[in-house]
């Protein structure tokens, strides 16, 4: 597969020989799902470094394919670093008993005092943790503030704006605050087009025309119609193909997912 953003966006700010081996398996993938399970299988069959891990088990969880997760976990679950994500990944299995765990995992790893991206990382996670149960139990100021500033800090984090705009749309769903909402996911679409996140160009496209569904069809129907391009030339993600069926896209839907029945 040609490079992709969605993988190479990380580049800058990881060690060299964790990037030879990311950017080896893409350009044997022949699209990004196969990039993920490619991934995987080098985990599981070799003793790969722990960043090497840490990256199967990301990239599993924004494909959301967390049965590849499982299969990690029972080979490298003792590394620390790996804790927050193998603990979200059996929340959204609903195999975990309090979610804010997570701060206490992420915690643990900043207080080994990580590079600036992994404590970043760490910072995403623990507000993810919290919105989980917002507005029953509030965010941490602080966590959104230290976010903020670690991604000002440095310009090679710039691409981190998507996930945030991605949690700060959340936010404003849960608020009911519709014209915040549409705003998060427009900044968030422009970065992740900026820094070719086709993953996530995707995702805002199809969470944008839900969000618009009532007010313009027709607007909606184009912005999966624009998903489901990408979905369908560079992801092959089974879970995007589901997200523009449960949003009314239903020929698109079996068009793309007819090679996974």
């Amino acid at each position: 597969m040609d490079p992709i953003g969605t993988i190479a966006q990380y580049f800058p700010v990881i060690d060299e020989d964790t990037k030879n081996v990311l950017e080896s398996i893409m350009t044997e993938a022949s699209d990004y799902y196969d990039f993920v399970k490619r991934l995987r299988d080098l985990v599981i069959n070799t003793d790969s470094p722990v960043m090497v891990v840490y990256f199967a088990i990301h990239h599993s969880m924004i494909a959301m394919d967390y049965k590849l997760i499982d299969e990690i976990r029972e080979k490298y679950e003792g590394h620390q670093i790996l804790g927050p994500n193998l603990f979200f990944s059996s929340a959204y299995q609903g195999t975990y008993e309090d979610v804010k765990k997570v701060h206490e995992l992420a915690d643990a790893v900043l207080a080994t005092q990580p590079e600036d991206w992994i404590a970043l990382e760490m910072y995403f996670m623990k507000f993810e943790a919290d919105m989980i149960d917002y507005p029953a139990s509030m965010y941490q100021t602080s966590t959104m503030e230290k976010i903020r500033q670690l991604i000002d800090s440095d310009p090679r984090f710039g691409f981190y704006e998507t996930v945030l705009n991605d949690h700060l749309g959340l936010r404003a769903h849960v608020d009911g605050d519709t014209a915040e909402l549409i705003r998060c996911y427009d900044r968030g679409l422009r970065f992740a087009e900026q820094f070719d996140d086709r993953l996530r160009v995707a995702h805002f496209l199809i969470r944008k025309s839900n969000a618009i569904m009532n007010q313009d069809r027709k607007r909606s129907r184009e912005l999966l119609e624009e998903a489901y391009q990408i979905v369908d030339s560079s992801l092959e993600i089974p879970a995007c193909c589901c997200c523009v069926q449960r949003f009314g896209c239903n020929q698109y839907f079996n068009h793309c997912c007819r090679r996974y029945d």
